[in-house]
């Protein structure tokens, strides 16, 4: 967009700029650090980012805000250390940092209920910014998030003088939290849908003098088309009069992206969504969102009149800034916690092949989950249904570095390594479930893969779009997927008519899996309640639902355990597709496990990290 000079005859209206930086789904990345590789990630976490945001705070001709859209306590060992560890600390690490930094507002993600409402409650107290959520109520909470927040700052005109301007600030995010988390919160959390939420603050936010209006919307782009409690609204948000400025998160994706296509209402190249300015940061603290409004002032106060919106990425060649001592105290101390031995391991453990063949670290998942659920429901009825175990890989076998894969060579298996296999709090669950329902699920998590062509050479296997946590596996059955068939469901969830579906020779213990079967699945509760666009299970289906996350139910597990030694047990395969040969990337470290069972079989390597199947 233009960025026209700010010097203007002595009779033009006066202007103005307000500089938005904005963080997202920081997730705990704190340090520069791969807790999982137990190594330095340079490019990584708010550490790295600090030289950046002091730079654009220092450049003359703007007021600088800095905000955070949330999902920002829990994702890392560090994340799941100060939850066990809180009271021997006086204030959060990371809020500590946001302090320092001087952010202005942050919103609420899903993920902060992870840990439960004390814990959340006393990480935020300390916090000397608001937190706002028009969307979402707490009750009995001592400091609940307020619906929005006006600030008065001040702009530097064309007149070289300084004008006040009155700046509200909101936020949004998934009402599914009200479920995803209700096992922490006690149903203590009540949530509306994002856009009636909207509707009604933006009117009130500029009935309390807001000139400019931005919102912190901890969701992403979706269906086009708003739907009553849809998860990633951030299209149909953008159409609600008054918003000047939007923050998206919470799909660990980017916008604008030069390389996706503009769509309807959704303009990569202009970085608006029904032309309100947009912006999406990278996730893990890897880039800062800019959202540059160049304003006019009015007689009805100020307005945007242009914009330039701007991923600033981190360097990884810049040394990150020294952070409080409370922030390196916790560091020191994670490392500490997460050598800690758990079990031992007769065989390698990793993801690099996580969605190319049934993966082990997802199998001892599913078998530690499987064993909490057979326990706890022993005596039900429920016992009576044949029982599966639902899982998705959560690091991911790609070439984008250790942070990105579980390795764990035989030999000890450490509090890091299980959190590796499952970095997420939360609890497990089962779900009662229809054949026709899993299915669906099945043919949701096929839309992971491109569609295959008959006679065509070198194909990318994998739908860049898709993130490898909505391609589930289940566990106890056996089934096939057809690639040559198009996808029911695109990677946003949005189901399709065409083809007759990629799910073929559905399976359990040899007999074909009907409709009508009944089957109790154990999975977590995000999935449960639709989590990632899946199909959602009623209250009423739910059978169980555990007090603890899933990864300290793996880590007991284990621990009982004491040994973990076995075989990879099939569950699915690709079918053939006459003459096609797809490739797919993972880390040069795969090659090290190239002769390990695989279904299909790896025919070449063309490259390192570049792997070729052929049927």
């Amino acid at each position: 967009m233009s960025d026209q000079s700010l010097q203007n005859p002595d009779d033009a209206p006066l202007r103005g700029r307000l500089r938005v930086m904005a963080t997202t789904d920081l997730h705990m990345h704190l340090m520069p650090y791969d807790y999982y590789a137990d190594q330095p990630k340079n490019g990584t976490g708010l550490a790295q980012l600090i030289p950046l945001i002091e730079r654009l705070r220092a450049e003359a001709g703007a007021t600088t805000l800095l905000c955070d859209n949330g999902d920002v306590l829990q994702g890392t060992p560090m994340a799941d250390h100060l939850a066990e560890t809180m009271s021997e600390w006086s204030a959060h690490p990371m809020i500590t940092v946001m302090n320092t930094l001087g952010y202005d507002a942050m919103t609420l993600g899903n993920h902060e209920f992870d840990y439960g409402l004390h814990f959340l409650e006393q990480a935020l107290s300390a916090a000397v910014f608001p937190v706002v959520s028009a969307n979402l109520q707490i009750a009995g909470a001592k400091t609940p998030p307020h619906p929005f927040v006006i600030l008065h700052r001040t702009v530097e005109t064309t007149a070289g003088t300084d004008s006040p301007i009155r700046i509200g600030i909101t936020g949004v995010a998934p009402p599914q939290i009200a479920l995803w988390d209700k096992a922490k919160h006690g149903g203590a959390v009540e949530t509306q849908d994002i856009v009636a939420a909207a509707r009604a603050v933006v009117p009130q936010m500029r009935a309390a003098g807001a000139d400019i209006v931005i919102m912190l919307c901890h969701a992403g782009l979706g269906a086009a088309e708003h739907s009553p409690g849809m998860e990633n609204a951030a299209i149909p948000l953008a159409t609600v009069p008054g918003i000047d400025a939007l923050i998206m998160g919470h799909t660990h994706r980017i916008f604008p992206d030069a390389a996706a296509e503009c769509q309807g209402p959704v303009n990569h190249d202009h970085s608006t969504i029904h032309g309100v300015p947009a912006v999406m940061p990278a996730c893990f603290g890897q880039s800062l969102g800019v959202i540059d409004l160049e304003l006019e002032k009015s007689a009805e106060g100020w307005k945007v009149r242009d914009h330039n919106v701007s991923h600033l990425w981190s360097d990884p060649a810049t040394p990150p800034s020294v952070l409080p001592a409370p922030a390196a105290a916790a560091h020191d101390a994670t490392l500490a916690a997460m050598a800690a031995p758990v079990a031992v391991t007769t065989q390698p453990i990793h993801s690099y092949f996580a969605t190319i063949r049934p993966d082990m670290a997802q199998q001892l998942l599913a078998d530690a989950a499987t064993a909490l659920v057979r326990e706890n429901l022993k005596d039900s009825v429920d016992m009576e249904l044949p029982v599966l175990a639902a899982t998705s890989p959560l690091l991911l076998g790609t070439r984008r570095g250790p942070i990105k894969n579980i390795a764990i060579p035989p030999g000890p298996i450490t509090r890091r390594n299980v959190s590796a296999i499952c970095p997420y709090a939360d609890p497990v669950c089962a779900v009662r479930c229809t054949g026709a329902q899993i299915r669906a699920w099945l043919e949701r998590s096929a839309a992971h893969y491109n569609q295959l062509h008959p006679d065509v050479g070198d194909q990318p296997l994998i739908n860049p779009d898709s993130p490898g946590y909505n391609c589930d596996t289940l566990h106890g059955l056996t089934y096939t997927f057809d690639l040559s068939q198009p996808a029911r469901f695109d990677v946003l969830g949005n189901p399709s008519d065409v083809g007759e579906g990629r799910v073929q020779s559905l399976l359990h213990h040899g007999r074909a899996v009907n409709d009508t079967d009944i089957f109790l699945i154990v999975t977590n509760s995000f999935r449960a309640n639709g989590g990632g666009s899946f199909p959602a299970f009623d209250s009423a289906n739910i059978a169980y639902q555990s007090a603890e996350a899933a990864r300290d139910v793996l880590l007991s597990f284990l621990q009982r355990l004491g040994t973990f030694e076995a075989t990879l047990r099939p569950v699915w395969e690709f079918a053939a597709v006459p003459g096609s040969a797809a490739t797919f990337d993972a880390a040069p470290e795969a090659l090290d496990h190239i002769a390990e069972p695989a279904v299909p079989a790896i025919a070449s390597i063309d490259a390192p990290g570049t792997f070729k199947l052929r049927w």
